[in-house]
């Protein structure tokens, strides 16, 4: 297929496709933080944490899905923000529940 001024356009598909999976199951299990010191040790119960490592998997594959659907950042992004505005709002409606 020719561009304009007879250059031709590269195929859409000769970049390999991202694998959401993967990614996901890496920043899952492998925290940036970890081993820095910026990590607080022993201060999280342990089922919590493994409750957050579940939920932030599932959400990077949502995102992930939503990402090769769209051809765009665009969703993954809005998705990222409902999210953690809907998280924080669950949060500080139970802080207010609790004082």
């Amino acid at each position: 297929m020719l561009g304009q001024h007879g250059q031709v356009t590269p195929d859409r598909d000769m970049v390999p496709p991202p694998s959401a999976l993967s990614v996901a199951l890496r920043c899952a299990v492998v925290p940036v933080d970890s081993g820095t010191p910026l990590r607080t040790a022993n201060t999280t119960p342990s089922f919590a944490a493994f409750g957050q490592q579940l939920y932030a998997f599932a959400l990077g594959v949502l995102y992930a899905y939503w990402f090769e659907k769209s051809k765009s950042v665009v969703a993954p992004i809005v998705g990222h923000n409902v999210s953690d505005l809907t998280e924080y709002a669950i949060c500080f409606a139970l802080i207010a529940l609790w004082r």
